[in-house]
């Protein structure tokens, strides 16, 4: 863990301490913790103070925090006090809410300022239940005849488009795991080197001689070593092939991660280093480099030559996006870092043979 990790953690922990304390504070104005805890948390965050960052461990005690803010909020919701009336002008609320919200949605899609009408739709009809009933709770309104009208516009507003996005999102993402694919590559290539958790699936695709590394782990083929290296996700690996002459490191399909620094620290002077520069989203969420965080990666490895990768996807699906030209959105990031002469771009099926200067 970092110094700036333990920084961020030792903030947020001094902020979740002075919530209660300041609600207490400012009783006689009835202000929620919850909102001075969001207060809080735009302050020391990037939006003003930029105290602190988000790393994985950051996110990962947000998602564990989420986790249990959506199980209280759903531990406190009594369905025998909402059934009834206020569910059913919940339900009606929240339609006539739909109409509104897609309608909007459209304008703004139309005017180019979003890029999907279902996704902005589903999301202006979106309650933070989790945030909603700590509130109403500390107002006192739990008891009253408001109480189970606002409980059941929150659930509604909830777990309506929750089960929508869910529905939504169901299929395979063929960039990560296409077994067509495989099995075709495995005709010709008997041989394939994977994270331990996959080896038993690309065995079932075709291929006869299947190595499992960990990260750090290494093998040897033809005179070549082949070391896993971590990626943002615990269950993928990077990989760097180190030959006599030179050594080409190979991201995959990674988010940016700390642990980057370690590849640089082991493998130093790298000849080639192919990162990935699609920026995929899925719910606004980055799940792959953007360019400019793939310029910062390049700026961090100082490879002799940088190959972008992962570029020129689509999806028919409205809460996937990519990036409109993220070659020229690399290629700028690489000019502003002084690192424009180390690219080279390769269209598909283009082959390129590197010489040691």
């Amino acid at each position: 863990m970092d110094k700036q990790t333990i920084t961020t953690l030792v903030l947020v922990a001094l902020a979740a301490a002075a919530s209660p304390l300041l609600a207490e504070l400012l009783r006689r104005l009835r202000v929620p913790g919850v909102v001075i805890e969001i207060v809080l948390g735009i302050i020391i965050g990037p939006q003003l103070l930029g105290l602190v960052e988000r790393d994985q461990v950051v996110d990962g005690l947000a998602e564990l925090g989420l986790t249990f803010l959506m199980f209280l909020a759903g531990y406190e919701i009594e369905l025998r006090e909402i059934r009834g009336r206020p569910l059913n002008l919940a339900l009606a609320g929240w339609a006539m809410s739909l109409v509104f919200a897609f309608g909007f949605a459209f304008l703004l899609v139309s005017t180019g300022t979003a890029l999907s009408t279902l996704l902005i739709g589903l999301c202006l009809t979106t309650t933070a239940l989790g945030t909603l009933l700590p509130i109403v709770r500390d107002a006192g309104i739990f008891e009253t005849r408001m109480g189970p009208l606002l409980v059941g516009i929150g659930t509604i507003g909830e777990f309506g488009p929750i089960i929508a996005i869910a529905v939504l999102l169901t299929g395979d993402d063929v960039t990560r795991f296409d077994p067509s694919a495989l099995k075709d590559l495995a005709v010709t290539t008997p041989r394939a080197i994977v994270p331990p958790a996959m080896r038993e699936r690309v065995v079932a695709l075709g291929f006869h001689d299947v190595t499992g590394l960990a990260w750090w782990e290494r093998t040897d083929v033809d005179g070549v070593t082949i070391a896993a290296v971590p990626t943002s996700a615990p269950n993928e690996n990077g990989y760097v092939l180190v030959s006599p002459d030179s050594r080409l490191y190979f991201a995959g399909d990674t988010k940016p991660f700390a642990d980057m620094v370690d590849v640089q620290t082991a493998f130093p002077h790298l000849d080639v280093a192919i990162l990935p520069i699609g920026g995929r989203r899925r719910l606004g969420r980055t799940q792959q480099m953007t360019p400019e965080q793939a310029a910062d990666a390049a700026a961090l490895l100082k490879a002799a030559r940088v190959v972008p990768s992962g570029f020129g996807a689509t999806s028919g699906s409205p809460l996937l996006s990519f990036p409109n030209d993220p070659v020229a959105d690399f290629r700028k990031a690489m000019e502003q870092k002084g690192l424009a002469g180390s690219l080279l771009t390769l269209e598909p099926g283009e082959s390129w043979h590197y010489a040691k200067p």
